[in-house]
């Protein structure tokens, strides 16, 4: 018998979070070096809210820098997460009630271990699909 894919077998393992209260220049930087289009934004070890490159990168260049910006205003705010025993399935849901395409994945005791993202084919098409619909 076949079991369900978890979150474990398709997230990217690392546990890179940021601050809230980070400079937006230091987040940045942390993205880069993991290779990652976003990252968890934690107080007290707890995730707050997720921070996106496009998002942050969209503010810097209004004035070419980002300067003493903090994180917390430019982040998400919200719980994005899943846990790494969950079903794949569930998470998927679960981006798909937030709408985003990213959740960090916790461990047993709510650590941050990875990033679970939206990848292949399908899920390209279902984020294609309603953007289609907004533009009418």
């Amino acid at each position: 018998m076949s079991r369900p894919g978890r979150v474990r077998d398709r997230m990217r393992p690392g546990a890179v979070a940021v601050a809230w209260d980070d400079s937006a220049e230091a987040a940045l930087a942390r993205m880069r070096d993991a290779g990652l289009d976003a990252v968890p934004v934690v107080n007290d070890e707890r995730v707050i809210g997720l921070l996106e490159r496009d998002a942050t990168l969209a503010r810097g260049r209004g004035a070419n820098r980002l300067g003493p910006i903090q994180v917390a205003s430019l982040m998400r705010r919200g719980v994005f997460v899943c846990r790494a025993d969950d079903p794949l399935k569930h998470a998927l849901a679960t981006m798909d009630r937030l709408e985003v395409d990213r959740l960090a994945v916790l461990d047993g005791a709510s650590r941050v271990i990875g990033i679970l993202g939206r990848d292949g084919d399908e899920d390209a098409l279902h984020r294609l699909v309603p953007t289609f619909y907004s533009a009418y």
